[in-house]
């Protein structure tokens, strides 16, 4: 689950009080991002649970993170030689979660004993934040039908010594009905049949149905408790499992408008559908849509939607957008008070695919027992599967031609294994466990 989030503000009471070289200052972006690969100092080393973050992104905020078990020494790794907690720096490290939106993951790997165990992750800013917003990522279970484990998340906070719990929870890529969310926790749907293993292999937002979203919206925050466990409904001794957490956004300030979400998808046509959701629309203008087909800069203006003068508001805008398959575009909103005053959205990051989609099951198996492939239409397009271990080494490839394929699993140890799938249409990776 990734989030590079971008905000711009400005405050209207300094603007006419300071000096004119404080004005591009001002008017400039003043977004803070906690960037899990360069904003810790030292570095976040794999399996450390704890660091700090001084002066993020020169704002004078500093985020101490620390991170507890309460089951010792059931962390696992999260690829060969890699000990969890460990982070997926600048997406480049293979056979690690990937998150829409996000440039970085921690990823945490477990194989509790017991389904009450739990992992809290709390960050402590020294001082209030606002607009905070960030997103975790792999929240399912083994396949459609398993209850070895149902990965949960339950995010709470503080302002001071006052509770304050998110604004919002939204899963990223709803398709699927992979999530539950209730109250301030997500967690994979416990209907046998519904759901699944989810991908979280790209950063594109379909492989996103286990990635929910968290928005504390206009509140000040100055601790958050992230705790991750288990559904009741998951076994006594659960199976090995993960999630992910991405960078997080915010800004010093509590402004206007309230950006509770922000979401786009592409639709049967390639065009890209963008939704948001506002609250406290006051003396608010207008909303400009901006796109770039190159980077997370350089944007152009594609659209205009008027307020509608209503405290709260939901939005549509669509875009058609003339890129080919596996091209990336980015889109955010400039939102315009009337008096002229601005901030901008988290910018999206949309990928143009061929929705190629691609099932592999079961995640967690007995030796012996087989795992199916199946990539619908996929007939006249042939995939390489390869199946790495824990150590690294390929221990068996395959051609497949057509729509399904079956892996003979009686030759495999138990433990962890990676199941490669690539071809001209689709590239994934699935984690299985073999017991």
């Amino acid at each position: 689950m990734k989030q590079l989030y971008l905000i711009i503000s400005m405050n209207k009471k300094l603007l006419f009080a300071l000096p004119l070289f404080f004005l591009f200052f001002i008017s400039s972006v003043t977004a803070q991002t906690l960037d899990w690969s360069s904003s810790f100092s030292p570095t976040w080393a794999d399996g450390a649970v704890s660091r700090t973050a001084n002066n993020v992104s020169g704002s004078g905020v500093n985020v101490s993170v620390s991170i507890t078990n309460s089951q010792a020494g059931t962390y696992q790794q999260v690829t060969n030689g890699v000990n969890a907690p460990a982070v997926n720096n600048n997406n480049g490290r293979s056979n690690f979660f990937l998150l829409a939106g996000s440039t970085d993951a921690l990823e945490i790997d477990v194989d509790w004993t017991s389904n009450t165990a739990y992992v809290d992750v709390v960050y402590n800013f020294s001082q209030p934040i606002y607009h905070l917003v960030f997103r975790v990522g792999d929240i399912d279970k083994a396949s459609a039908t398993s209850t070895s484990y149902f990965d949960r998340v339950t995010v709470t906070g503080l302002n001071g010594a006052a509770a304050v719990l998110p604004k919002t929870i939204t899963a990223v890529n709803p398709a699927g009905n992979y999530l539950t969310i209730s109250g301030n926790s997500a967690y994979a749907n416990t209907t046998s049949g519904v759901g699944g293993n989810a991908g979280t292999n790209s950063t594109a937002n379909n492989s996103q149905q286990g990635t929910a979203e968290i928005n504390f919206g206009a509140q000040g925050v100055t601790r958050v408790t992230v705790r991750y466990d288990n559904h009741p409904s998951a076994l006594a001794n659960p199976a090995l499992q993960a999630i992910a957490i991405g960078n997080m956004s915010w800004s010093l300030t509590s402004l206007p408008v309230d950006l509770i979400s922000f979401a786009a998808k592409v639709d049967d046509n390639n065009n890209t559908v963008l939704k948001w959701k506002v609250e406290n629309q006051e003396n608010f203008d207008r909303y400009e849509i901006e796109y770039s087909i190159l980077d997370s800069i350089g944007f152009t203006t594609i659209g205009k939607v008027y307020s509608n003068n209503q405290s709260t508001g939901t939005y549509e805008f669509i875009h058609s957008n003339a890129n080919s398959a596996g091209n990336t575009a980015y889109y955010h909103l400039k939102m315009i008070d009337r008096d002229g005053d601005y901030r901008y959205s988290h910018f999206i990051k949309i990928r143009q695919e061929n929705h190629t989609n691609v099932t592999l099951q079961p995640t967690v198996l007995t030796k012996g027992e087989p795992i199916r492939i199946s990539i619908p239409g996929s007939s006249i397009n042939p995939h390489r599967i390869k199946i790495v271990n824990m150590a690294g080494q390929v221990i068996g490839t395959a051609i497949m031609n057509g729509t399904s394929w079956q892996l003979e699993t009686s030759k495999w140890n138990s433990g962890a294994y990676f199941i490669n799938i690539e071809g001209a249409d689709i590239k994934k990776t699935f984690k299985v466990l073999v017991k």
